[in-house]
C-alpha cells in the first residue's frame, strides 16, 4: 500500500477493495478514529499517534 496514513471513518467491504485493504478498519481505543490495520500498534491495540503519546505518558510518570 503506499501513499500517507489517514483515518477514515468506516472501512466495508467496498472501501477495502478499492484501497487493496485485506484487514479491514480498526478503532483506535483511545481517540476513536477508524484507520487500516497498518496505521495500528500491535502492542498496545492504539494508532501510532496515540501509542506514542502513551509512551512519551509512560515515560514522564
Amino acid at each position: 500500500m503506499s501513499g500517507s496514513v489517514r483515518p477514515i471513518t468506516c472501512c466495508d467491504s467496498e472501501c477495502a477493495f478499492v484501497n487493496w485493504c485485506h484487514i479491514g478498519g480498526y478503532q483506535c481505543p483511545k481517540c476513536e478514529r477508524w484507520f487500516c490495520g497498518g496505521a495500528m500498534d500491535g502492542e498496545t491495540g492504539l494508532c501510532y499517534e496515540c501509542a506514542g503519546k502513551a509512551k512519551k505518558e509512560a515515560d514522564n510518570a
